[in-house]
């Protein structure tokens, strides 16, 4: 792998930025870890990465975003009120032999011109805030987006850029000569881990961190090297302190079997989490029935949580339970009237029960607010076509293809629609 596509790996880590909000935010606004995000990156000759939030984990109290790229090994991202940090490694893990090494990715508030310095491999690595353009990937046409360019400190000459677009997160990625951009992406409705509000030195200390970054501590002062960033000593536990955990450990489980206490681990908070994560993965993987008995038994204890009412509407839906899953999104609907990829399958949920005057009104208020949902204009498409009203179906079609040129369903449905229309041109002129 060349080092050019190393790099880009590496800088896959600002990733997304949610709707309606801007980059002069903070970290916790503009920088979501929703697990099941996916990001789907191209190059020129078809390569590229896909890039998954996998889990959130905790460490001593600490939330952390695990996030995967295809086969390789997963890293992690720390956010904080002031920045956002990449680790290569899980920092506090006892298993890992490699130091847990922060890379500052990202510091609020973003404003043109801002510098900083951060660890990055063996060298650190100068950040800039470029400039703020229109830029167009297979994605889309955004028309304010941030040119972030980096280099190593000493060298004056930029090594690579990357482009940030609110709404939507890393638009694209050049590091010497090679370059990739999104192609399409999906961000779930499972909240994001809260940013972290505690000092980072406080932070380090706490994850046993050899060396940690902090925003207000002298960065982008590229004349002095030396100051870049601040030493905490680390924190290995010894083996005397090892066996003192053990025994503790031991001795709660004893005294806890000895009175007969229960630990009911259905009703703690991190499996709950991990049930969710689950049941993410089985939708995104098509395993609809195992997936709705899971949601089914979280809402029985969560019935206000709007984000396991709808992926439970949408397995539903998918299982051809179209009539209870009408009431499912209906009700996320109620709790949360913002989540657009619920309307959307609402919409769907009622072109099954062929009520193409709901499915369109959900889809028209999908619209109103997101005018470029390249799904939802793909699915008005559908509608129109259904309708007979093939004008305004391809006019739907090439819109939905105007966002993103490589949506394969609405070409697909635009040539068939075409298509059907030639034969029966042809055949009127025929007769």
């Amino acid at each position: 792998m060349s080092r050019a596509l190393n790099t880009i790996i590496s800088i896959l880590a600002i990733l997304t930025l949610p709707a309606t909000v801007n980059l002069w935010a903070a970290a916790t606004d503009v920088f979501p870890m929703n697990p099941g995000s996916r990001w789907i990156y191209t190059d020129d000759s078809g390569g590229g990465e896909n890039l998954t939030v996998n889990r959130t984990l905790t460490v001593s109290g600490i939330s952390f975003s695990e996030m995967i790229t295809g086969t390789k090994r997963p890293f992690y991202f720390l956010n904080t009120r002031d920045a956002i940090y990449r680790f290569d490694v899980l920092p506090g893990n006892p298993l890992e032999t490699d130091p847990a090494v922060p890379t500052l990715l990202l510091k609020f508030p973003i404003r043109v011109g801002d510098t900083w310095i951060s660890p990055w491999g063996d060298n650190p690595m100068s950040f800039t805030v470029l400039q703020k353009q229109k830029l167009t990937v297979p994605a889309g046409s955004f028309s304010e987006t941030y040119k972030v360019g980096y280099r190593p400190v000493s060298d004056p000459i930029y090594q690579g850029y990357y482009w940030l677009a609110p709404g939507v997160g890393m638009l694209a990625i050049q590091s010497n000569g090679y370059r990739i951009e999104l192609a399409s992406f999906s961000i779930t409705e499972f909240l994001p881990p809260e940013p972290e509000e505690r000092d980072l030195i406080d932070l380090a200390k706490i994850l046993g961190i050899n060396s940690i970054i902090s925003p207000k501590s002298g960065i982008g002062d590229e004349g002095d090297s030396s100051g870049w960033y601040t030493k905490v000593s680390s924190y290995v536990p010894g083996i005397a302190t090892s066996f003192v955990v053990m025994a503790l450990f031991f001795g709660v489980a004893v005294w806890m079997l000895g009175t007969s206490r229960k630990i009911e681990l259905k009703d703690r908070m991190d499996v709950t989490e991990g049930e969710m994560v689950l049941a993410t993965a089985m939708v995104h993987e098509g395993l609809y029935g195992e997936a709705s008995d899971i949601l089914r038994r979280l809402i029985g204890k969560n019935p206000q949580w709007p984000d396991l009412v709808a992926m439970f509407g949408k397995t539903l839906l998918r299982l051809g339970n179209v009539e209870e899953a009408v009431l499912e999104l209906k009700r996320s609907l109620t709790l949360n009237p913002r989540m657009v990829d619920a309307r959307l399958d609402l919409a769907r949920a009622y072109i099954e029960l062929d009520d193409s005057s709901k499915a369109f009104e959900e889809l028209e208020t999908i619209l109103t607010e997101n005018p470029e949902f390249a799904d939802a204009l793909c699915l008005k498409g559908d509608i129109l076509s259904a309708l007979g009203k093939a004008v305004q179906a391809a006019e739907s079609y090439r819109h939905a293809l105007k966002v993103n040129p490589s949506f394969s369903e609405a070409q697909n449905n635009l040539e068939r629609l075409l298509a059907k229309e030639k034969t029966s041109t042809d055949k009127n002129q025929a007769s």
